[in-house]
Parts: C-alpha cells; structure tokens; sequence
C-alpha cells in the first residue's frame, strides 16, 4: 500500500520539476530546483539531474541522509498548490537516465516520512476545507505518529500544534 494518497500520485507524477532542500556541515540550507519521478514500483520519489553525483545537493542529501523536497504550481486564477515531502534519502548508482534520457546514471532515492503539508489554495470554500481535513483525519489514522499540518492559503493552518486546529479536528472527530 502506497504512503501517498491516489490524488497526490496523479500529481506527482504530472509534475516534471521539483524543490530539493538540503543542510550543508555549517546548517546553512539549499533549495535548488531538480528533475523527478514518482517511482509506483518502490513508492518513492527518484530525484536526478546532469552532473548529478559530483553536486554540492546530492553530497549534501547523502552526508545528512535527510531531505525535504516540494513540488508545485499554480492553477488559474490564483490557486496554488504543493505537496512537501521529508524523509530519508539513499543513492542510486544507475537509472537515472529513466527519470530523464539527459540525466546522470546517479539519482537519489527519497522515501517518505514524517510530515506532509498539502496546499489547496488562498480562498478555498469551506468544503473544500472541510473535505481536505477528513482525507487528514483518514490518514491520521492509519498512520497516527506522522500527524501532519495542513495549509489552506496564508491564513487557515490546521494541525495537532495549532489551537484553531484542534478546535476544527475535535468538531469533525
């Protein structure tokens, strides 16, 4: 069984372009735009790009093994949206060249974990809202220890650590 839900699968994986955040040895971050796919067969997500192994982002994600990585965009008229993956990340010596032919062999393979925040857009309907927290609260429940947050545009975040949230989390429960 997938960790991603059916909906977030499709969007990956109409997605080309994604965000790669790493911390150097100093705790400076990195964000640098990469290639991907959604990888069905081991539930992942393969990052690549030219060059890729000899990058300051592939020594940086292998030295902490850790990562967070974005992908997103914006549908008319102002609707953006993004799903933000954390998690552990293990290097590929060959295969890259499957995410994209011009690709390095060298990839990174980036398995979910931990939190995941999932945007819908500034001034969804209350449905809307409504509905994403149900599909939380669905995922919550089967995996209990990684209670996300949830964005719904710059003024509505809903989580376990916000007092608004619990209020809404405790009248749909």
């Amino acid at each position: 069984m997938s960790r991603f839900t059916p909906e977030e699968i499709a969007y990956l994986q109409s997605q080309r372009l994604g965000r790669l955040a790493t911390i150097n040895e100093n705790g400076d971050l990195h964000v640098v735009p990469v290639g991907f796919r959604y990888n069905p067969e081991t539930d992942t997500i393969d990052i690549g790009g030219h060059n890729f192994a000899t990058s300051k982002k592939y020594r940086e994600a292998l030295r902490h093994g850790r990562v967070a990585f974005v992908v997103d965009d914006v549908l008319p008229p102002w609707q953006p949206r993004f799903i933000e993956v954390r998690g552990t990340v293990q290097a590929i010596s060959s295969g890259g060249k499957q995410i994209m032919p011009a690709f390095s062999n060298e990839f990174i393979r980036l398995r979910q974990e931990g939190v995941r925040r999932i945007e819908q857009g500034i001034g969804c309907s209350l449905k809307t809202a409504i509905d994403l927290v149900t599909k939380v609260l669905q995922y919550v429940k089967v995996h209990p220890s990684n209670a996300p947050t949830i964005c719904l545009g710059e003024h509505y975040s809903f989580g376990p650590s916000s007092a608004r949230g619990m209020v809404l989390l405790a009248s749909l429960v």
